[in-house]
């Protein structure tokens, strides 16, 4: 009688454990990076206001590598909300980016530094 209900309790107990909890744990290494890139509302081109120039800003780890319309590259990492300072790279050292947010609600990029007047980038499209 005990091996009867052992066999009626072990698949009721399977059919309660959720496989979706084993799935959830796991993360595909290809899809995780491409989604978090393409959720990150600074990713993406931008127009340099002053020039029309192109520009653009893609994720490198943790921080963000920012291109402008001469194509050399600054690695910017936030050190306060809304605010990025540079790590490295070939551009000045004390530009300091805040993110700003536009009519639409879409992000901006303001430069400032203590060098020249500040700078603006908004999105290219």
């Amino acid at each position: 009688m005990l091996r009867y209900m052992t066999l009626l309790l072990v698949p009721a107990a399977l059919v309660l454990v959720s496989p979706m909890s084993a799935d959830a744990s796991w993360r595909d290494p290809w899809r995780g990076p491409r989604i978090a890139a393409q959720s990150d509302p600074l990713v993406g081109d931008y127009v340099n206001r002053a020039n029309g120039g192109s520009c653009s800003v893609y994720r490198h780890g943790r921080n963000y590598v920012f291109v402008n319309e001469n194509g050399s590259r600054a690695r910017f990492a936030f050190t306060a909300p809304r605010q990025l300072e540079m790590v490295s790279g070939e551009w000045d050292g004390s530009i300091v980016v805040t993110v700003v947010r536009g009519r639409f609600g879409r992000p901006g990029l303001r430069f400032d530094s203590a060098n020249s007047a500040p700078g603006y980038w908004t999105p290219a499209n």
